[in-house]
């Protein structure tokens, strides 16, 4: 079974000498050698991660098919958390982010208060996230970088915070003006989790490949560089999970 992981630099290589049968030093001179941005230019349109996957291809004289994909989802979370349940998609997983964010309140909070405010959160962006199916998930990136990068990217950074979280937690700060962020934060660590899925692409490849060149090139990891990944409301089973790391 070939198994597309780009957990390091190092899996993502070995992962293309499975899938391309093609051994690394003779990639690493190919990579080298090419000039990016001039054959961009002359394939027209084109993207970097297209025009690597097609010369590489070309090259190797194979198929850029495969059966697996490892995938890496981030998050945060108690640092006792292993993900027994699996990573569940929002609404599976709102019982659980409300049980923990009430044992993080002081003891003299009245629990009433508490049960009315999460009743209904006065929170629109907690609102849109719950009615619209697209915000569900499970999420996930790879490779595993591109999550460490999200700040330089201008994305949402779920190693500081799930975004649900901060929804309720902003909430709850205006409502009763208690930094229950803080507090999460303080009881909790970013966590990255690798499962393995059968979503497979060429373009799983391609990005693979842009991901080694621009390495190789000693280039910022790129925005481009990355495959997002929805399980479109559909839990990640336990069985798939293959590493739960707390960073």
């Amino acid at each position: 079974m070939r198994t597309l992981d780009c957990e390091s630099i190092d899996s993502t290589y070995v992962s293309i000498e499975e899938i391309l049968r093609i051994e690394r030093p003779l990639l690493e001179e190919m990579l080298g050698n090419l000039d990016l941005e001039e054959a961009c230019r002359r394939a027209g349109g084109k993207t970097g991660s297209e025009v690597l996957l097609e010369a590489v291809v070309k090259h190797a004289r194979a198929s850029p098919d495969f059966d697996k994909t490892c995938w890496f989802h981030f998050s945060r979370s108690h640092p006792r958390n292993s993900f027994s349940k699996g990573i569940l998609p929002l609404r599976e997983a709102l019982p659980f982010v409300w049980g923990f964010l009430l044992m993080l309140l002081p003891e003299e909070f009245p629990l009433d208060a508490w049960y009315r405010f999460a009743k209904n959160p006065p929170s629109q962006p907690y609102r849109r996230k719950l009615n619209d199916p697209a915000n569900w998930g499970s999420f996930a990136l790879l490779p595993r970088e591109a999550g460490l990068s999200c700040r330089e990217f201008g994305t949402h950074d779920s190693l500081g915070v799930p975004e649900i979280v901060g929804d309720i937690c902003s909430a709850f700060q205006e409502e009763h003006d208690f930094d229950l962020l803080r507090v999460y934060r303080e009881n909790t660590r970013p966590c990255v989790v690798k499962f393995i899925g059968n979503k497979t692409s060429p373009g799983h490849v391609a990005t693979a490949l842009h991901y080694l060149y621009r390495h190789l090139h000693g280039a910022r990891f790129a925005g481009d560089c990355r495959v997002d990944f929805d399980a479109k409301g559909e839990a990640i089973t336990p069985e798939k999970i293959r590493k739960v790391e707390f960073l």
